[in-house]
């Protein structure tokens, strides 16, 4: 008797889980972030008519820089402007600024490789002169005060310029595409990547400015099955890079989990201002592409028709909102807002 009872249990349990799973309420793992549909923002797209490359400058709510080719591109109040460079030659791969009257814009020639650097006052374009080098376009510039700026390139060469000197500073010879950045602390850091000849393999460094040298404090090899990959934007000043499980960040030594995410999401980049203030674009099963937003709890999938492509590295948290750019790479691009329909 006591066997047939044990029997009819294990059934009644079975039976119960089986209806629980195909249920309309599925059981979640506790450690998952619950998935809704749900539009939580009111969007806002501008149409401009150069070609981005993929950083932005949002001086204020009323004034965005982008850079652009063949001219880099104000927004003021809604009024797209354009800022002629002044040079032909000239391909922007990079802005930032401290104020809307002090924005640098970074990049390098049409016809070879050397770095150019300009600035805009708020009037007109000024050139600021730069040493000679090959295969050293500027891709990103850090500022540090109005007159005090870094420069990764997409070699292995730091530039730093201040008081109208440029000091160049030259890391490992295998490096390639720096990515410069402040960890909101004063600490300054730069990412590379280094490939690997005839496989699909990368060595992931990221070196620390330490008393006038930089210095390699991480190092890891980024594979196929490597459980983190590459870089995809910023939170709160803290470099993202998405992984199998979701998103990580680099804590000054290593990087730690910022978002938990399952190994349905594929996430192409983020933008953040803190772990419960999340939008990121990834596909889900490998299959759809949306815009999420995560508020610390839960995963809001919003409509895709926004972010029809995105360059990488480039959505940012400030004054409220959430901005992006999307390259429609024919001329006809598009700067976005999303505002929390909440704030």
């Amino acid at each position: 008797m006591k066997k047939i009872n044990f029997i009819f249990a294990v059934l009644s349990l079975m039976m119960f889980v089986l209806f629980s799973c195909n249920s309309e309420n599925p059981i979640v793992h506790s450690n998952e972030p619950i998935v809704v549909d749900s539009n939580l923002f009111v969007w806002r797209l501008d149409t401009f008519f150069v070609h981005p490359y993929k950083y932005f400058y949002i001086a204020d709510t009323n004034n965005v820089y982008i850079a652009g080719t063949p001219a880099s591109v104000h927004i003021n109040n809604g009024l797209i402007q354009y800022i002629n460079h002044n040079d032909n030659d000239f391909y922007a791969n990079c802005l930032t600024g401290t104020s809307k009257n002090n924005v640098f814009i970074g990049g390098g020639s049409l016809s070879s490789s050397i770095s150019k650097l300009k600035h805009w006052n708020g009037f007109n374009i000024v050139d600021i002169v730069m040493p000679y080098d090959s295969s050293n376009r500027i891709v990103r510039i850090e500022p540090v005060s109005d007159n005090d700026i870094w420069m990764s390139t997409a070699s292995n060469t730091i530039y730093h310029y201040k008081n109208n000197i440029v000091t160049t500073y030259k890391l490992d010879s295998s490096l390639n595409y720096g990515v410069i950045y402040n960890d909101g602390s004063g600490n300054l850091f730069t990412k590379f990547d280094s490939y690997i000849p005839g496989t699909f393999n990368s060595i992931f460094s990221i070196y620390k400015y330490e008393n006038d040298n930089w210095v390699k404090v991480y190092k890891d090899s980024v594979t196929t099955n490597s459980e983190m990959d590459y870089c995809i934007g910023f939170g709160d000043n803290k470099l993202l890079r998405t992984g199998k499980n979701g998103i990580y960040y680099f804590n000054g030594n290593g990087f730690l989990p910022y978002l938990p995410l399952s190994s349905i999401f594929t996430v192409l980049l983020a933008g953040a201002n803190a772990q419960d203030n999340v939008l990121f674009l990834a596909e889900e099963n490998n299959f759809s592409t949306y815009i999420f937003y995560f508020d610390g709890k839960r995963i809001f999938r919003t409509p895709n028709q926004y972010l029809p492509s995105l360059p990488n590295e480039e959505i940012q948290f400030k004054y409220g909102r959430f901005y992006f750019l999307i390259d429609m790479a024919d001329n006809k691009n598009y700067f976005g807002t999303a505002k929390l329909k909440r704030i």
